[in-house]
């Protein structure tokens, strides 16, 4: 089995792509957190 390389342009590389996702990550954790706080969506714990 071979996997091809990843090809980044436009400025883009791996260090983007990490901070991207843990962007992502953030916004979905603070989106949950209000969520918790308005009792819409009720907290495991």
């Amino acid at each position: 089995m071979h996997l091809g390389r990843v090809k980044y342009f436009n400025g883009w590389n791996i260090f983007w792509t990490c901070i991207s996702y843990f962007a992502a990550i953030f916004i979905i954790y603070l989106y949950s957190r209000i969520l918790m706080r308005y009792q819409i969506l009720k907290d495991i714990n």
